[in-house]
């Protein structure tokens, strides 16, 4: 998707780790690869957002008397709500939408994902039911940009702004 190296160049390595340490078909090894993947993303749309922050502001707030912990709830972090929201976000719907981690690292029929589910369902392609699957597949994405439009706004425009 998204990501600056392909899953396919990590998977054989991983796949190896997971067996080794046990891992493999449990929910550990399957949660674990998923956020080897996506906190470097997210890290890296949060670096942004970090130096946006002046210097200024935290100067001014450390002189009005604040400490550090009211520096950091009160400063800084809502300065940062829109990148944690961008990050969230994208972090999700890349998670969401992987293919090649679920299809190696689970086989047991509790533990298949929305889009593992969709491939293994049936051989023969029934465009009504993958048509229904694919909005169900895509509603939880659509539930979380509306509700949370507003940050979303706030993060195009705050990348305006700066």
């Amino acid at each position: 998707a998204i990501y600056v190296l392909p899953t396919l160049l990590f998977i054989i390595p991983l796949f190896i780790t997971v067996v080794q340490l046990g891992l493999r078909l449990t929910y550990v090894g399957l949660v674990v690869p998923y956020v080897a993947f996506t906190l470097p993303f997210m890290v890296w749309i949060m670096g942004s957002f970090v130096r946006a922050i002046p210097v200024s502001v935290e100067e001014m707030a450390l002189i009005d008397g604040a400490g550090l912990p009211q520096l950091i709830f009160r400063i800084v972090l809502p300065l940062l709500r829109p990148g944690i929201f961008a990050g969230l976000l994208l972090g999700f719907v890349l998670a969401w939408v992987e293919f090649l981690t679920p299809l190696l690292f689970t086989s047991h029929l509790s533990m298949l994902t929305v889009t593992l589910g969709l491939f293994r369902s049936t051989m023969d392609i029934e465009i009504g039911q993958l048509a229904a699957a694919t909005v169900i597949t895509a509603l939880p994405v659509i539930l979380i940009t509306a509700f949370f439009q507003k940050n979303i706004t706030e993060v195009i425009t705050a990348g305006v702004e700066r």
